[in-house]
């Protein structure tokens, strides 16, 4: 492509030309002059640097100096881009799509784990779970629950970073998104699981356990298990106080959260949620204390230490929890990723 001046995108309805008309210097009233061909007007080449839809720089652009001031719309950074409203609007709805099969395939997983439990008395993790769906289902499955787990963690690791649940920045927002980091790294780790299994490579061990395992061979590892185990424990609490007051409806449509069955639902799943929590975070402290990787463990070693009939009570609370994730699947209320966010950064890196 030729180098030189190159037309500035159009704004809404308006040519550009028209656009430098009727702009005018802040308090003089005296029309804007283009400037020489090929000068830089500084403050877009600082905010955009490059155009990497046709590799021209923000310097051969004709516009007014201050128009970034005036007119630094979204429109004009999305174009400048080579992308439409419209192209944002369906990278959007594409990411809340994919997040909604994020809590289906969590809530599928919890399924599991409580019919194994309650048919079987077999325990396991999340991770034994999705193995045993892969046995079951097939490749095809395994790469659907691949790509809900993948997109699950990337939601949550967004919200981590740029709160897009409006967690706001005191402690407690800090908090929460913290809590978003965490369950965004172990689902993460859940989906380079899955993806081992579509390869043919199962899994060895529990996760716990090895974690355990490797932090202790750390200096001061001891200290590095017990402070994960006190936050699972807090972490356990706070499912709990979710259970009794119900915070979670708040995140769910207006006309659902009435309904009893999103209520219960969502009780019982968060109330044997944060039990689970709570047993695996004192089985971390033990370990941590103990410097005993074998004392740590897990959901599954959570559901083997409960006796009959309580093991059961959970699982079926378990079970609820897996239902309210297929509930929130559908109707929970999902904020827009700041997609122009992210393109600004990877703009900016250039």
């Amino acid at each position: 492509m030729a180098r030189g001046r190159t037309s500035l995108p159009a704004l809404g309805q308006r040519p550009v030309n028209e656009f430098h008309q009727q702009q005018s210097h802040a308090g003089s009233g005296v029309p804007h002059q283009r400037p020489a061909p090929g000068s830089a007007p500084e403050p877009l080449k600082r905010k955009f640097g490059r155009c990497p839809a046709d590799s021209v720089r923000a310097r051969d652009f004709d516009f007014p100096p201050d128009f970034l001031v005036t007119t630094g719309t979204a429109e004009w950074r999305w174009r400048c881009c080579g992308l439409r409203e419209t192209d944002v609007m369906d990278v959007n709805a594409r990411l809340r799509s994919l997040t909604r099969l994020g809590f289906a395939v969590r809530g599928l997983l919890y399924i599991v784990i409580a019919l194994l439990v309650i048919t079987t008395g077999r325990a396991e993790d999340p991770g034994g779970a999705l193995e045993y769906l892969g046995e079951g289902g097939g490749k095809l499955l395994l790469i659907v629950l691949t790509a809900g787990l993948l997109a699950y963690s990337i939601w949550r690791l967004s919200d981590a970073a740029f709160d897009i649940e409006r967690h706001g920045s005191n402690r407690k927002g800090v908090m929460q998104r913290i809590g978003a980091a965490a369950s965004g790294i172990v689902h993460l780790l859940l989906s380079w699981q899955a993806i081992r299994l579509i390869q043919g490579v199962a899994s060895a061990g529990d996760g716990t356990r090895d974690g355990a395992r490797t932090a202790l061979h750390l200096p001061g590892g001891g200290a590095l298990v017990v402070a994960g185990g006190v936050i699972l424990l807090g972490a356990g609490i706070v499912q709990l106080v979710n259970a009794a007051r119900a915070r979670f409806l708040r995140h769910l449509e207006q006309r659902v959260a009435r309904k009893p069955w999103a209520l219960w639902s969502g009780r019982a799943g968060y109330a044997a949620r944060g039990c689970v929590f709570v047993i695996s975070g004192f089985f971390l402290v033990l370990a941590g204390l103990d410097e005993r990787a074998s004392e740590a463990g897990g959901t599954a070693q959570a559901l083997t230490w409960l006796k009959s009939p309580f093991d059961v009570f959970v699982a079926f609370g378990l079970l609820a929890f897996g239902a309210f994730g297929l509930i929130e699947a559908r109707y929970r209320v999902l904020n827009e990723v700041p997609v122009e966010q992210l393109m600004h950064g990877a703009m900016s890196r250039r």
